[in-house]
């Protein structure tokens, strides 16, 4: 299954960080919040899931500096991860101000929000890579994380050139994104090795460049 957005192909005009939100309330009780009726306004960061939004900042303004003013932020409607671009924006000191984008909204869990996350079984998994298109089990599909994914980085091309571009999400759709820039099926995904809390990737072809915040 061919990716959608190959960073080698199109010669990307802007730089990409994707950044998994702090640890959370719903990481600390191990359940699905997928949902952003409720993750917009309720489980948010813990105490130490905010202090590892700072040390991501931190990381980040290292990494970028003299260039920390030329940054687009674009984060989940999820208050974890609101709140942990909140925290990286105002360290970083951006000119723009920080951007909401649904395409970047926890996969869809389905019937499994609010439950233990092992309740879900393992074929469950496995149909992943059998059938990444169909909403199995009421989950949403690997090929529409996908494609609303990368329909933001398409997006993103067209309007910016040569900014640092931070993408404050989740687990699930920023390792289904990252198939993209490594040329691995999507269905597949979860070979790419799970994000940290707060940690950091930059987007690369076809290398990334982990600076992991633990």
């Amino acid at each position: 299954m061919a990716a959608l957005v190959a960073s080698g192909e199109l010669g990307l005009r802007n730089r990409y960080f994707a950044v998994r939100h702090g640890q959370a309330e719903s990481n600390v009780q191990n359940i699905f919040v997928s949902n952003p009726a409720i993750g917009a306004d309720a489980y948010g960061l813990t105490d130490l899931g905010m202090e590892q939004a700072k040390q991501a900042g931190e990381k980040l303004k290292t990494l970028l500096s003299p260039n920390c003013a030329e940054v687009v932020m674009i984060s989940s409607c999820f208050k974890r991860a609101k709140h942990t671009a909140e925290i990286i924006h105002g360290l970083l000191g951006c000119a723009e101000p920080l951007k909401i984008d649904d395409s970047l909204n926890e996969r869809d869990f389905g019937p499994y929000d609010l439950k233990d996350t092992s309740t879900i079984p393992f074929e469950t998994w496995d149909d992943n890579v059998t059938d990444a298109v169909t909403n199995q089990h009421g989950i949403e599909s690997v090929m529409n994380v996908l494609r609303r994914t990368s329909k933001l980085v398409k997006q993103l091309e067209d309007t910016y050139t040569n900014k640092n571009i931070i993408l404050v999400s989740h687990g699930a759709p920023l390792q289904i994104l990252l198939t993209t820039f490594t040329h691995i099926d999507p269905g597949q995904y979860t070979s790419v090795r799970h994000f940290d809390n707060a940690e950091i990737r930059e987007l690369t072809d076809p290398n990334v460049l982990d600076t992991c915040t633990k």
